[in-house]
């Protein structure tokens, strides 16, 4: 459950009597949630991109490209999506299927329906999908040719120096968009690279961390745009470290260098990142 106290404060009372209406939180669509970011889409007069900054579970900023919010620095739409996602926490268990598939009710609806889809159908209606959003149809794109045609390094390297165009941006809307693409595009070179050897995955990781790090010297993310990606950044690392086939000694040299860097994203060490066995010890 997210702490809302700074953000009902903040907001004033208008804004969240407006918030609380059932006709503004049935258009709150929430498209991820992390420790530090949650981002979300308000049907409105228009759709509104809005998010969410966390610390210890307690929203301390909030962010919208409404009218309202770049006079106030607030809006209903923020306190909406915090509400919201308090709402689902809330009927989490309630949402689980007997299948045990966290699937929300009208989620199960759509499942139902594409099950009755013939083969061609849902071919038919993806591609009409793709066509009408770039971004979904550069993806399966993407999906395609390296399914037929697995990536090689360079192709990796490619998609990593497009995901994070260098660019001056400062512009908060610009930056927003900026990163949920970048974010995009980490998923989607994460599921790629998954066909290499976990050493090898950090390599990919590590050139994606350098290039962001070259990115944000040039872009101004004051309100925070950048922390889901940072935070798909941070899980694939730790992942990576987990399952990589490295000994004490090794997993050891790495951190260090990583702690010794002046990286704008701090990992952390993962809770078994640094375990070992009798064997690691034979050489000393």
């Amino acid at each position: 459950m997210l702490n809302l106290e700074l953000l009902l404060s903040s907001a004033g009372t208008a804004a969240v009597t407006k918030a609380e209406k059932p006709s503004l939180l049935n258009k709150v669509s929430i498209m991820s949630v992390t420790t530090e970011k949650v981002f979300a889409r308000v049907k409105g007069t228009k759709h509104y991109s809005t998010s969410l900054s966390l610390v210890d579970n307690k929203v301390v900023r909030g962010s919208c490209n409404c009218m309202a919010f770049s006079s106030n620095n607030f809006c209903k739409h923020c306190v909406a999506v915090g509400l919201t996602v308090n709402a689902q926490h809330s009927n989490e268990s309630q949402e689980l299927t007997n299948d045990g598939s966290d699937l929300s009710a009208d989620e199960q609806l759509i499942s139902q329906y594409l099950s009755t889809l013939t083969k061609p159908s849902l071919e038919k209606m993806i591609m009409n999908l793709a066509v009408q959003e770039d971004s979904l149809y550069q993806q399966l794109l993407l999906k395609a040719q390296f399914t037929l045609n697995p990536p090689a390094d360079k192709d990796i390297k490619k998609l990593i120096t497009k995901a994070l165009p260098n660019r001056q941006l400062w512009e908060y809307h610009k930056v927003e968009v900026y990163f949920n693409n970048a974010e995009s595009s980490f998923k989607l070179i994460l599921e790629l690279i998954e066909a290499f050897p976990f050493d090898k995955q950090i390599l990919f990781l590590e050139i994606f961390l350098e290039r962001f790090n070259l990115v944000m010297a040039k872009v101004d993310d004051s309100y925070g745009a950048r922390f889901g990606l940072e935070s798909e950044i941070k899980r694939a690392f730790d992942t990576a470290l987990r399952n990589v086939n490295w000994n004490i000694e090794q997993k050891g040299i790495w951190l260090f260098k990583h702690f010794s860097s002046e990286a704008d994203i701090g990992l952390s060490v993962p809770s078994d990142g640094l375990k070992c066995t009798c064997s690691d010890y034979k050489h000393y």
